[in-house]
């Protein structure tokens, strides 16, 4: 009897110490997560499965990947654009899709600020209208802004230099901008973000003077133009041209 009763008391005495470290580890599970992923740089961050981090961790993983996209130039899927000087007409590289870069990533988006309907808007090249029904190819401008040019900062976003709806038979469908003077700095980032939506269609680092960031196959939609450098801040003069318009047939 008494072998029968330590017996017991033996098995009892097991099962509750597997219970409790049982419970133990799986409560510190969360905490060995924490300190993994504390551990962790900004990239190795970037290229974990967003599905299978902790909720408290998503964020980080997505602040991350803004960081890594943003040091890149692509253009959105279903767009194209390239890089190009504006006083040679020298294609100086193509612009790699978004999925090419970051398979299985999401495309950016932040929250729209600009609520406007910006197609009833009067446009500043009216003086060169008489020309685009002559030749619809020639680069006509939409603006020339003079604009402050704040420093990249991740997972934010620069204030819009010029937001316009792109009408394709008054603008075109293609779209560039290039920067003619910077004070401070000598190259600068130029974005193409859809205004209504708030995703951005393309971006461009590194951009000296006369090196245009042109984006085509872009028509029908609010546009914005951002502008920011990984540089010294300070100011800057940009010509936004349009180009490739439709023709009425009469």
């Amino acid at each position: 009897m008494k072998r029968i009763l330590k017996r017991i008391f033996s098995f009892t005495l097991i099962l509750v110490f597997a219970l409790s470290w049982s419970s133990t580890t799986f409560a510190s599970e969360p905490v060995a997560l924490d300190v993994a992923y504390s551990a962790m740089s900004s990239k190795e961050l970037a290229y974990c499965d967003i599905d299978a981090v902790p909720e408290k961790w998503k964020e980080a993983v997505l602040v991350a990947r803004d960081e890594i996209i943003y040091s890149e130039s692509w253009m959105v899927d279903g767009y194209s654009g390239y890089i190009e000087d504006v006083r040679t007409g020298e294609v100086i590289r193509t612009l790699p899709s978004f999925s090419e870069l970051f398979p299985n990533w999401n495309l950016p988006a932040h929250d729209v600020v600009n609520k406007e309907d910006y197609s009833t808007l009067s446009l500043p090249f009216a003086k060169d209208y008489s020309l685009t029904a002559l030749d619809p190819y020639k680069w006509i401008r939409i603006s020339n802004p003079r604009h402050y040019i704040p420093a990249a900062v991740s997972g934010v976003i620069a204030p819009a230099m010029d937001t316009f709806y792109v009408d394709p038979y008054e603008i075109g469908t293609r779209v560039r901008t290039y920067a003619t003077s910077l004070t401070s700095s000598q190259t600068c980032n130029i974005g193409y973000r859809n205004a209504t939506t708030g995703t951005s269609l393309g971006y461009a680092t590194q951009l000296g003077l006369y090196e245009a960031y042109v984006a085509y196959d872009v028509e029908e939609i609010e546009l914005e133009v951002r502008v920011s450098t990984d540089s010294i801040p300070g100011w800057g003069n940009f010509e936004i041209e349009g180009a490739y318009r439709f023709i009425l047939v009469k």
